[in-house]
């Protein structure tokens, strides 16, 4: 009996190797599609869930940005609409649901206006009595140019004065004194250092006197220093949104990187116990924590913040009416502990205000820097000032152009930026002398406009644009042309950091005068968050706003930032939060735009877990409001196409930004399983076709065996008998391995697969042998196809019939290239669309990067297969004529002879192969939705064309070897 097995594993190798491969696929294909799905689902759950699982707005909230780009929301603030806001009840309902672990809410107050600043610009003369230098009148010409960085170079934001020219010298001056003695003001004149300054652009369009008196020397003691300035911006009005979250649950929603809210927690605490009462004792002494709200005040930074605070943010009203100025001793004025005048009637302490505690971003102030020159242009020798003010005199110079080699005096101004500090402590000197030495400073501070930020209209990119447009992005959109938009027309600022979106609500938006912010702690925007992150929720606020230029040219990777050259393209995250109790005294009244949920009870991610967050979703949508479930959202990017966007009216080209795709969690999931059960189905089909193919190819050779044995006397129940007892070790293979897949797999498919692919063989076995023992075909009445028709007398000819000769070796190498075929044309359909579907999100890059290797593995199995039956099938062909080779050389004929009968024989061996997978592959890209037609198209032909490179080189081997 193992002698008969012997025998027939070395006539039946083919089926024993194809047994063998079926086994080892059905083993290896589960587990590695077992790793792949325990892959999707590591990587799915570790990176599914942002901060909060839910966003809830008010019915038409948002706007439809998200229907309009396939489920991508822009980040912060963009989608809002400001139309509908969430009301107390409603929070109150959403907050106490069993379900809701945090209910974090988000009220928009508006736009935040930093203020502008001006600094001084003039000159400075010790002793200037004897130094001369406004013994004659002076003339001098310049301005301070502002530049920004805008991610791409230094470009020019404004210059001021625009054109100007600084005159100094000595003006006779009447100077009031007062005598307190004779209680009357006695006037005297002196010469004292002045400055004026002319219009030069206003003068040169109509040749008249455009003077502004900049003052004199605030000091006329000859022996102390002259000082002379005016003020010009150098800071413009930054706009930058601020808005209202309820601490608590912020710091609850954000964790432990939210720890900068700690402080505006302790103050809002605070101020609930204490009030907003002045202090008591000294400002500077140590008090207990919680008995003073000023003590959460840094005063070294904020003194004139900490000094307000400490007062109850109170003002000294005089009464015109009950107060006697004249009575007032005001040099020996004292005042009492609560810090009125003593002695005085009809002055009193009155709030001027609500104190806000507010967190802001340490990234507001963009990178501004100031180019100031202001060089000598004529000195009016032997004239006073007011002789040299004639435009006879000056006029000229208004012409003139300022010397090429004129010092320039370069000021980082954002360095000297202290937030919520009105000063600046910066000045500009005229040439020749020091420059003033005062602080720049803001009339206005702590202007809130009932603004929104405004959603920039774009359009979906058509023609030559979506031609060029950047490579794997969720959407490419246009931009509408931004240009220069001013917010206030009494400023000077051109481009701000936002575009205004003018609502007329129905509520007076406009904060009470005399409102206090007091900054209690800052933040910087991407510490808060890992901005690495492959989760990522909108309305997180604390992502900084980034576009990255992808459009070739010198500016290409460059990143816009959201301040001045965003030109309303991107939102910032918030410059300043403060709390919901605050927004309530700021503006009188809680308007929340967005509550964002987070789902108790939810931890990793499974279909059980989606759907608790989906009935928690249905249960607030009772309340009437819109909920958008974004737990499993990730970061994807958006072509943006930004026009005219330089002041020429010039393109920028395409930008890159990051939004919110809705979904990208659940979306690579089915996408990255789906292609593996679709690979392991290819592979497992290809090896198990090869496999039944293989043993049907031996049912001829069979039938020759069971009709000798019958004619010997046989029962055909006896010759089944034979033939099923030796393919019994490939059933036995087959089963256990089959078995064992089974065993080893913990989901359906690869169960269900395993077990299909080994009932097919098991049936092939049976059919094969049953079969064959069951033909009536007799040994004489067998034709050899190699005797039939007429005699070949050319070597092509004699090739043609070795080939036809070997039928097992031709199935065997059609099987091959058809598996081949269609296992690499699956694999990257798979591939390629399963990548086209799961998208282009931070999550999705994540999840592709772990399955490729175990998905190529998978495929490279079948291909492994089809391989070796390739090699098999040339190899079966070569050995069953390798005798008429051998008798070919031996009769003479010459290796150039052999070589043709060779390759012919080869050829016509894979020809059927050759037709049937171009054929099939084909069918197949016509039936599929293929969108990579060139890549498939590629494969279809190619394997074909190596697989016959790879017969005629193996061809020229074996003629060397005859």
């Amino acid at each position: 009996m193992l002698s008969r097995y012997a025998n027939r594993v070395t006539r039946t190798f083919a089926a024993l190797l194809t047994c063998l491969l079926l086994g080892v696929t059905m083993i290896a294909a589960s587990q590695i599609t077992e790793q792949t799905g325990a892959a999707v689902q590591t990587t799915v759950s570790e990176n599914w869930r942002g901060h909060y699982d839910l966003l809830v707005t008010p019915q038409g909230g948002l706007t439809d940005s998200a229907e309009e780009t396939g489920g991508l929301i822009e980040q912060n603030f963009a989608s809002l609409t400001g139309e509908a806001h969430i009301t107390e009840y409603e929070l109150d309902s959403i907050a106490t649901m069993p379900e809701v672990e945090v209910a974090a809410p988000l009220a928009f107050i508006g736009q935040f206006a930093s203020p502008a600043l001006e600094a001084p610009v003039g000159a400075m003369v010790e002793e200037w009595d004897e130094n001369g230098f406004f013994d004659d009148a002076r003339a001098f010409k310049g301005a301070v140019s502002i530049m920004y960085d805008d991610g791409m170079q230094l470009r020019h934001l404004q210059s001021s004065p625009s054109e100007s020219l600084f005159l100094t010298g000595l003006d006779n001056v009447t100077i009031p004194e007062w005598d307190p003695e004779a209680g009357e003001t006695t006037y005297s004149s002196e010469d004292v250092p002045s400055l004026k300054i002319f219009d030069v652009v206003e003068s040169i369009r109509c040749e008249c006197d455009t003077w502004r008196d900049a003052g004199n020397a605030e000091n006329q003691d000859p022996d102390q220093p002259a000082v002379l300035y005016d003020t010009f911006e150098v800071v413009p009005e930054l706009y930058s949104s601020m808005v209202a979250v309820d601490p608590q649950s912020e710091r609850e929603l954000i964790g432990e990187a939210g720890g900068f809210l700690d402080t505006l927690i302790e103050f809002e605490e605070a101020q609930r116990s204490t009030g907003e009462e002045p202090c008591e004792g000294d400002p500077l002494a140590e008090r207990p924590p919680g008995e003073c709200l000023a003590d959460l005040v840094d005063r070294e930074r904020y003194p004139h913040i900490h000094e307000r605070v400490f007062s109850g943010n109170s003002e000294l009203i005089w009464d015109d009416a009950d107060t006697d100025f004249e009575a007032i001793d005001w040099e020996d004025l004292d005042f009492d502990e609560d810090g009125l005048p003593i002695g005085v009637d009809g002055v009193e302490h009155v709030q001027a205000g609500p104190i806000i505690p507010i967190v802001y971003s340490e990234t507001e102030y963009p990178e501004l820097i100031a180019e100031a020159a202001f060089p000598e242009m004529a000195v009016f020798e032997g004239l006073d000032l007011d002789a040299a003010s004639e435009y006879e005199n000056y006029g000229e110079i208004v012409y003139e152009d300022p010397p090429a080699d004129a010092e320039v005096h370069t000021v980082n101004i954002t360095e000297n930026l202290v937030p919520f500090i009105p000063q600046l402590n910066v000045g500009f000197a005229l040439e020749g002398t020091e420059e003033p030495t005062r602080f720049a400073e803001a009339e206005t501070a702590q202007v809130t406009p009932d603004w929104m930020p405004g959603r920039i209209q774009r359009s979906e990119a058509e023609g030559e644009k979506l031609e060029d447009a950047p490579e794997n992005v969720e959407a490419a959109l246009v931009n509408e042309p931004q240009g220069f938009h001013v917010l206030d027309a009494e400023r000077t600022s051109r481009e701000q950091r936002y575009r205004p979106w003018y609502r007329n609500l129905d509520f007076d938006a406009r904060p009470p005068n005399g409102t206090l912010l007091v900054p209690v702690d800052s933040y910087t925007p991407g510490e808060v968050i890992d901005v690495d992150s492959a989760s990522y929720v909108p309305l997180g606020l604390y992502a900084p706003a980034e576009s990255t230029i992808v459009q070739p040219g010198e500016h290409e990777g460059g990143n816009l930032p959201p301040s001045f050259s965003g030109r309303g393209a991107l939102l910032n995250s918030p410059g300043v939060i403060t709390t919901l109790d605050a927004y309530h005294s700021y503006r009188e009244e809680l308007r929340v735009d967005v509550v964002r949920v987070r789902v108790a009870g939810v931890e990793e991610y499974s279909p059980e877990n989606l759907n608790r967050i989906g009935e928690v979703a249905s249960h607030i949508e009772d309340l009437g409001l819109e909920v958008r479930v974004v737990a499993g959202s990730s970061l994807a990017p958006v072509g943006v196409y930004l026009p005219e966007f330089f002041e020429d009216r010039t393109d920028l080209g395409w930008t890159v930004e990051e939004w919110t795709s809705l979904g990208a969690a659940v979306q690579v999931e089915d996408a990255q399983l789906t292609a593996s059960w679709l690979l392991l189905t290819v592979a497992l089909a290809g090896v198990a076709t090869l496999a039944c193919a293989v043993q049907l190819a031996g049912i001829r050779t069979r039938r020759k065996e069971a009709a000798l044995l019958t004619s010997l006397g046989w029962p055909r129940t006896r010759v089944r008998r034979w033939f099923l007892s030796e393919d019994l070790p490939l059933a036995i293979m087959t089963t256990a391995a089959a078995t064992l897949a089974i065993l080893l797999s913990t989901s359906i498919l690869p169960r269900v697969a395993a077990a299909s692919a080994a009932a097919a063989l098991l049936v092939t076995i049976l059919v094969t042998a049953i079969g064959a023992a069951s033909a009536k075909t007799q040994p004489g009445r067998s034709r050899n196809v190699s005797s039939s028709g007429a005699a070949a007398r050319t070597p092509s000819g004699i090739g043609r019939r070795l080939a036809l000769a070997s039928p097992l070796a031709m199935t065997l190498s059609a099987l091959s290239l058809l598996v081949l075929v269609s296992t690499a044309s699956a694999f990257v359909v798979v591939i390629l669309t399963s990548r086209t579907q799961a998208g282009v999100t931070r999550i999705a890059n994540l999840v592709n990067a772990e399955v490729l290797l175990p998905q190529t593995v998978l495929a490279a199995g079948a291909v492994t297969a089809g391989v070796l039956m390739f090699g098999m099938g040339i190899r079966q062909s070569l050995r069953q004529a390798g005798r008429q080779h051998v008798m070919l050389r031996a009769v003479g004929w010459s290796r150039h002879d052999l070589g043709t009968c060779l390759r012919t024989q080869l050829l016509t061996s894979l020809l059927p192969g050759v037709a049937l997978s171009l054929l099939f592959g084909l069918a197949a890209l016509a039936a599929m939705d293929v969108t990579a037609v060139g890549p498939v198209s590629l494969v279809i032909l190619g394997v074909p064309l190596i697989a016959i490179a790879v017969a005629l080189s193996w061809a020229a081997r074996h003629i060397r070897s005859v």
